[in-house]
């Protein structure tokens, strides 16, 4: 199940946040009691969209290795204004082709994707 101590992608979308930054945009108290993120769906995929597609170190030849990009633009330490940025595709997510190309690349392969 656990890969490094890093659930594989398909485990984590089908279990409890335990951290505020599980998901996407994710905030928490300061206690991390209340957790809180969005859920998306294109429309396309067979899943909503909770968190980020990473691959663990077996995976991929980088290690954990994030395959979107997202940017957390602006924040006040209360979260009364928060402003994030992602870029979610309106095709289905290539979950199976990124997971292909990255078992198949070597050590010495750049990251491209």
């Amino acid at each position: 199940m656990a890969v490094h101590g890093f659930f594989l992608h398909d485990h984590a979308r089908s279990r409890v946040y335990r951290w505020g930054e599980d998901g996407i945009a994710g905030i928490s108290d300061d206690k991390q009691r209340i957790c809180f993120s969005i859920a998306l769906w294109n429309g396309n995929d067979p899943i909503l969209k909770e968190r980020l597609f990473g691959l663990t170190g077996p995976q991929g030849n980088h290690g954990e290795d994030c395959k979107e990009l997202y940017y957390y633009l602006d924040n006040t330490p209360t979260h009364s204004y928060m402003k994030h940025l992602y870029k979610y595709p309106q095709a289905a997510y290539p979950y199976l082709d990124l997971l292909q190309i990255n078992a198949n690349r070597r050590k010495k392969d750049l990251n491209t994707n």
